[in-house]
């Protein structure tokens, strides 16, 4: 997550020039891969495969001077949501429930 985020945060405020629609839609499809790759991802190698693959295309995106407009930044916002999302279910092991919790404990 944190290489997408930084993406869309170097993107966003360190450019002069705006993203044509056509490099965007480019920019949007990749993303899209690498999220629905990440949560297709079972296990943490699969997800730090993907994550060394996004943060390398990210650094060569990067240089090349652009920035998105209001409404594409929204769009890379929602896509590095939702491939946190699946980064943290494979990364961030689940906790038992309250409940369980407190069963397990028991004597």
């Amino acid at each position: 997550m944190f290489t997408l985020l930084v993406v869309v945060t170097s993107t966003s405020t360190s450019c002069k020039r705006h993203v044509s629609e056509e490099d965007q839609a480019s920019v949007l499809a990749t993303l899209s891969s690498y999220r629905d790759r990440m949560c297709a991802c079972m296990d943490a190698p699969c997800a730090q495969s993907v994550q060394a693959e996004l943060s390398s295309w990210s650094a060569q995106l990067g240089d090349q001077g652009a920035r998105p407009t209001e409404q594409q930044a929204k769009q890379l916002a929602e896509l590095a949501t939702q491939y946190g999302a699946c980064l943290t279910k494979i990364l961030v092991p689940a906790s038992p429930s309250g409940a369980d919790a407190a069963t397990d404990a028991a004597p």
